[in-house]
């Protein structure tokens, strides 16, 4: 049998309490009609991958596996672990680009909260499961704007339920959380773009570009120019200017 990395459940399940509660927050904050199925289709996303993140793992430790799907997780959770224990013995600790990281992000956040925090790989997985939670209600925002209740409800309820969303939002892998700064900047272009652009717009849309850098550099090009068309879209014409 292969190394099993210890657990804190209690750590994983107090995490995912204080995460629903922020999400809660964001929606009852977010002033659009239909709140109430927001919270819910939030609910449900978030529950089904905390259920799938348990599942997934000790169904593997129980098959004689360490509780990894691929090797991608594992090489998160080691390399957590390793800048972890660089930080706990003084040295710098953190991934550089010179040491051969291509997208430092997740691995360093990762560390951080693996050191200043306790973490381990089922804590990280609850916080992929609350990203994954979180792009559900983004894309109910984004289709609400577009097309209306009905058709963001249905659009909702299949992100929450689709299997494969689950199955990676419930792995110790980076993708939640490049999805999650994606669909952010669409909600942005979508939302925010159309109405009147303020400061914490702006900050947003930089905190998200900001982060999907250093996640995917690739990402960032053509989500920069779908932003230039929207703004160019939504902006208001001379003579509406005027009328104004």
């Amino acid at each position: 049998m292969q190394n099993i990395v210890e657990i804190n459940v209690f750590l994983s399940l107090g995490v995912a309490l204080v995460l629903y509660s922020i999400g809660v927050a964001y929606v009852m904050s977010n002033k659009v009609n239909g709140r109430s199925f927001a919270i819910k289709i939030f609910s449900i996303a978030f529950i089904l991958r905390i259920i799938a993140a348990f599942a997934i793992y000790y169904t593997l430790v129980s098959i004689g596996g360490d509780g990894f799907v691929i090797s991608d997780d594992r090489a998160y959770d080691r390399t957590a672990t390793e800048i972890a224990r660089d930080l706990s013995n003084h040295k710098s600790g953190f991934k550089e680009y010179g040491s051969g990281y291509k997208n430092i992000a997740y691995f360093n956040m990762n560390g951080f909260l693996y050191h200043y925090l306790g973490f381990d790989t089922m804590t990280a997985r609850i916080m992929n499961a609350f990203f994954g939670a979180l792009v559900v209600l983004l894309g109910y925002y984004i289709m609400l704007q577009l097309f209306g209740r009905k058709v963001a409800g249905v659009a909702a309820v299949m992100m929450a339920i689709l299997p494969n969303l689950i199955f990676w939002s419930a792995s110790h892998v980076k993708d939640p959380l490049i999805t999650l700064c994606t669909m952010s900047l669409i909600y942005i272009m979508v939302c925010k773009f159309r109405a009147k652009i303020n400061i914490m717009v702006v900050v947003a849309y930089l905190f998200f570009m900001g982060l999907l850098w250093f996640l995917r550099k690739d990402f960032c090009f053509p989500l920069i120019g779908v932003s230039i068309i929207c703004l160019l879209y939504t902006s208001p014409s001379p003579r509406d200017r005027q009328k104004s």
